[in-house]
């Protein structure tokens, strides 16, 4: 495994340079300074990356809805389910990570979530997705508080990037429930 710590003095540097370094760094082998290594960090993206995949599929099916409203959100929360993909793969590249082929699995547990929940009324629907944003908006939350935590100029620029997933999340499960309350 190739170490992606660098070690600096002043602002946090743009994320080719934090990546270009391969050698062993002196600080990195002090005990307690990473708090998430590298492994730890690319599982906790693998993680991301599948849950990603099982959104995107949750939304793909957006023509299937007679409510033209949601169909036009759904359109747009499966582009942004996109965008998360590609931004975590990516973080990925950068890393000179590799992710797992079982991320695409997601998509198809997200399929069959969007098949059964469509066997029920819409307002099912909405609830059942709302409650899983607002766990997605959750999960961001405690893997970028993480990341902060570790002070590492990498990890911060990460954290930075995954807060604007983060954010949209939290977006897509207010408009959802916005959507529960107002039909």
């Amino acid at each position: 495994m190739l170490c992606l710590q660098i070690c600096y003095d002043g602002d946090i540097p743009d994320f080719k340079k934090l990546t270009k370094a391969r050698q062993v760094c002196p600080c990195s082998l002090q005990k307690g300074v990473n708090d998430i290594d590298d492994k730890k960090l690319l599982k906790e993206l693998n993680k991301i990356l599948t849950l990603e995949h099982g959104h995107l599929g949750m939304y793909k099916n957006y023509q299937d809805y007679q409510d033209k409203e949601i169909r036009r959100a759904f359109r747009r929360f499966m582009e942004i389910e996109i965008e998360h993909i590609n931004k975590i793969k990516n973080i990925f590249r950068n890393l000179g990570g590799i992710y797992s082929p079982l991320i695409e699995s997601g998509d198809i547990i997200g399929n069959l979530l969007g098949i059964t929940v469509n066997f029920i009324n819409d307002q099912e629907v909405l609830k059942t997705y709302s409650f899983i944003e607002n766990k997605a908006h959750e999960g961001y939350m405690n893997f970028v508080a993480k990341l902060e935590k570790d002070n590492e100029p990498r990890n911060n620029f990460i954290a930075e990037m995954v807060a604007a997933n983060m954010f949209e999340a939290k977006l897509m499960h207010l408009w959802l429930e916005d959507k529960l309350r107002n039909g």
